[in-house]
């Protein structure tokens, strides 16, 4: 739900009453046009029902209908000062009864005005709700955004409070009890990432879990991990293999960014996205890809060294 959403959900109403408004004045008036003759008056004086120092009046209009001269109040009240003694006017009246009048420039059907108002009230009350109201609604409705594990809310962007594996890996669960890799302590330099820790399916790897480790030389990722996600192993400056197994589907931006080391990287046919500055624009590494796959194609762009297999 949006605030495009929110606001016509709200205002909709008040479009409602602002265009029935408009059709009622039209179609008033068009009749009144038709049924009604144009005349000219004179203010000659004021109805008793208001005092002399009252801005409010009741005109007193002397004009000839249908060959004869009439002298009638004219039903308001208005203005003192836009209707003074001596005036003129115009006026439409009734041919069928000429003592019902009204000035022309006021002629329009209270309850069209009223709908107009009304709707136009409507709209700009529903746009200050909407204002008040959107920041504590899309609170309620914003849901996770389908994809990886690692897009979940509640798989920590940071190292927080991870768990440490038998074999020097930290890991985050979530709440269908999957392992996400954030981290690795271990000492070893060749390194293949767990399908299973500590009786956990491994399911992803957080976002810059490995970045900065100068230890790593050879990294291994199985196919059960879909995704090397966004910095994963940016600044690993001894890295120097890349293996990703059939499976892996993508790789993030930056997801290797400044591995000066990088010599060998293998890339299988399941990839078919590669992030911007996933490797670094000046790396010498030889690329092995699969014909015709997506890694191909990014490499032969980006001008890397390329060995294809079938």
């Amino acid at each position: 739900m949006d605030t495009a959403f929110i606001f016509i959900a709200f205002s909709v109403g008040g479009w409602i009453l602002l265009a029935v408004g408009i059709l009622f004045r039209r179609r008033w008036l068009r009749k009144q046009e038709q049924e009604r003759v144009r005349a000219t008056g004179v203010v000659v004086g004021y109805a008793d029902n208001a005092p002399a120092n009252s801005r409010r009046c009741t005109p007193i209009i002397e004009y000839t209908a249908e060959g004869q001269t009439l002298r009638a109040p004219c039903k308001g009240p208005f203005e003192r000062e836009k209707y003074p003694v001596g005036a003129t006017l115009d006026i439409l009246y009734d041919a069928d009864d000429p003592t019902r009048f009204h000035p022309d420039a006021d002629e329009e059907i209270p309850v069209g005005r009223g709908l107009v108002r009304a709707g136009l009230v409507w709209i700009a009350v529903a746009a200050i709700l909407t204002a008040a109201l959107i920041g504590p609604v899309k609170s309620m409705v914003e849901r996770p955004k389908a994809g990886r594990l690692s897009d979940m809310p509640w798989i920590p962007a940071e190292k927080d409070n991870p768990l440490k594996g038998t074999e020097g890996f930290q890991y985050v669960l979530d709440a269908s009890g999957f392992a996400t890799l954030t981290g690795y302590s271990g000492g070893e330099s060749d390194v293949s990432l767990p399908v299973l820790i500590d009786g956990h399916i491994v399911a992803d790897i957080a976002q810059s879990a490995f970045a900065g480790n100068r230890r790593i030389a050879r990294v291994t990722v199985p196919g059960s991990i879909r995704a090397v996600p966004n910095g994963a192993f940016a600044g690993c400056i001894a890295l120097s293999e890349v293996t990703l197994q059939n499976g892996v589907q993508s790789v993030g931006m930056m997801a290797f960014a400044m591995c000066v080391s990088l010599r060998d990287v293998t890339l299988p046919a399941s990839v078919n996205f590669i992030g911007r500055d996933a490797f670094p624009a000046d790396c010498a590494a030889t690329f092995h890809v699969a014909e015709g796959s997506t890694a191909e194609k990014y490499c032969t762009e980006m001008g890397f060294s390329v060995e294809t297999t079938v």
